[in-house]
């Protein structure tokens, strides 16, 4: 089946550190499609291909801050994931953001991801990125499902 990812916007803006050395966390939202009638118990992927950022910080190192999954519209609850993983992809290398495995049904609209520990400005310094959302479901989804991954980009 092919996999229908759906428009990005990418509120990531250049940030320079503040007199204190410390630079402000930004946000990144991507949005995705979850397709109805996605097959259970294997991994599936949504990549967008069109991500534009432009990251520069003079401080000496950047994590990712949290990393959370939103339900927009579709399916009432994000019970039908089972795992999941965010990742971006710059140059066909692709580096991790955060993931959830053995996600608990607590018929939630969110679900947090344990964040990265790498310093991602070596990614988020490209002008173009591709973003990935692996994810495996419990349970099929009887309508599209819109989703909101948020990333807040924290430095040191």
């Amino acid at each position: 089946m092919q996999m229908v990812c759906f428009g990005v916007l990418l509120m990531l803006t250049a940030t320079a550190c503040k007199k204190d050395k410390q630079c402000k966390e930004e946000p990144i939202k991507i949005w995705f499609i979850i397709p109805a009638g996605t097959s259970t118990g294997v991994w599936q992927e949504l990549r967008e291909d069109a991500l534009y950022a432009n990251l520069t910080c003079s401080c000496p190192s950047a994590y990712c801050a949290s990393v959370r999954l939103y339900l927009e519209n579709g399916e009432s609850s994000l019970d039908m994931l089972q795992d999941a993983e965010l990742s971006v992809v710059a140059d066909s290398v692709a580096a991790q953001l955060g993931t959830a495995y053995n996600v608990a049904a607590t018929n939630s609209k969110t679900l947090d991801f344990a964040a990265s520990t790498n310093d991602p400005r070596g990614y988020f310094a490209k002008t173009l990125l591709s973003s990935k959302l692996r994810y495996k479901l419990r349970s099929v989804p009887a309508t599209d499902t819109r989703v909101r991954a948020e990333i807040s980009i924290g430095f040191n």
